[in-house]
């Protein structure tokens, strides 16, 4: 779900959860029972555009709610 706009109505939320994190979290447990490497790409909307140089373990500070959260859970397995 790339609609950052429209994940934040009522109408979006569940398919916008389902695509961006449940999605990823299906993704990787295949990957997991099949012994291969998953690289999973998110979206800079996890972020606040505070700093320009994340890491792995930082918390993340969505700059819209609901979209930045469904793509964060995506990362970390939903």
């Amino acid at each position: 779900m790339v609609n950052a706009d429209g994940s934040e109505t009522d109408e979006l939320r569940a398919k916008t959860w389902l695509a961006n994190a449940y999605g990823p979290r299906n993704l990787a447990k295949v990957a997991i029972e099949q012994n291969k490497t998953l690289v999973h790409y998110s979206s800079d909307y996890v972020w606040d555009g505070r700093e320009k140089i994340h890491k792995d373990d930082e918390v993340v500070a969505p700059l819209r709610w609901f979209y930045g959260e469904s793509m964060a859970a995506g990362g970390d397995g939903g």
